[in-house]
């Protein structure tokens, strides 16, 4: 065979393996916890640009809803009372986290900060307090105390926000618009909430996997998205044994004790990972048959 043909077909072969379909995997770190975008594409040189733009939008997000950074968006709403004009961002968070907190009657409540920072979960050191503190304490808790007008949000000098129960889930959409600039098959997860879009390289829905509460580190039910997020909260991974009772570090804020309903694990799939996350935490608040649950979301407990 003539050399010049050889080497057109070998150049040929190697042109067609370079852009033949793969998945491809990047990883990093944020808000505390792990993320992992997982996609396939014909285009492996878009890898690199991806990379950098996920952890430009993730720094970006960082600065807003971060309570561990100095001067973001969530630290100065939290340092005094007052009218304040929102962010895009923030907005969008705080119109869901109070209408689900209206819909649940306040079992979902994103001004638990203090009665947090009373048991000592943020700070890592748990311990019962009083019940005259825990009372007194929940006198600065109530979603009905702020007012939110389209992007004007006012709110007591004495109220503290905690959006750790949605801000990642609201993460994970953000970065899923980012990637499906790119790629239209792709899954992100953040720190366990999932959202997926199109079909994996195997031309099937992406399947993530729900973890058995009894047994942690298995699989309880393997769960198919389409064009969907998926978001876990439990009580059985972050617990502290006082006097031989365990309490769990999701706090009622309508009891200010820990939840006590025996729900170990619940796990929502939802249209976005913003409603998925935060319909997980509200559930393991709520009674199983609770009626109040929109009819967009699937249920696992």
């Amino acid at each position: 065979m003539n050399p010049w043909r050889i080497a057109f077909i070998a150049l040929a072969i190697l042109i067609a393996l370079y852009f033949w379909p793969r998945e491809t995997v990047i990883q990093g770190e944020t808000m505390g916890t792990t993320y992992t975008i997982k996609y396939w594409s014909r285009r492996p040189y878009i890898k690199g640009g991806l990379a950098r733009d996920t952890a430009a939008e993730l720094d970006r997000l960082t600065r807003i809803f971060s309570t561990y950074h100095a001067n973001t968006e969530i630290q100065q709403l939290n340092q005094g009372g007052g009218t304040y004009t929102l962010s895009p961002d923030m907005t969008t968070v705080l119109e869901t986290a109070l209408a689900i907190a209206k819909k649940t009657q306040g079992a979902y409540d994103i001004t638990v900060e203090p009665l947090y920072a009373l048991w000592g979960f943020k700070d890592h050191a748990v311990q019962i307090p009083d019940p005259v503190a825990i009372q007194r304490t929940r006198a600065r808790v109530g979603y009905q105390r702020l007012q939110l007008v389209g992007n004007q949000l006012t709110k007591p000098a004495d109220m503290q926000l905690d959006l750790s129960s949605l801000a990642k889930g609201y993460a994970v959409d953000q970065l899923a618009e980012l990637v499906a600039d790119t790629v239209p098959n792709f899954m992100i997860e953040i720190g366990g909430e999932v959202v997926a879009r199109g079909h994996s390289l195997r031309k099937k829905a992406w399947v993530v996997g729900i973890e058995d509460p009894n047994q942690p580190g298995k699989v309880k039910q393997p769960v198919a998205l389409h064009n969907e997020a998926l978001a876990t909260s439990g009580t059985y991974r972050n617990t502290v044994q006082i006097n031989g009772e365990h309490y769990a570090h999701i706090l009622d804020p309508r009891t200010g004790y820990p939840v006590q309903l025996g729900v170990a694990s619940v796990s929502v799939k939802a249209p976005t990972c913003l409603l998925a996350d935060a319909w997980a935490t509200a559930l393991l608040l709520l009674k199983p048959d609770a009626a109040i649950v929109p009819d967009t979301l699937q249920i696992y407990y």
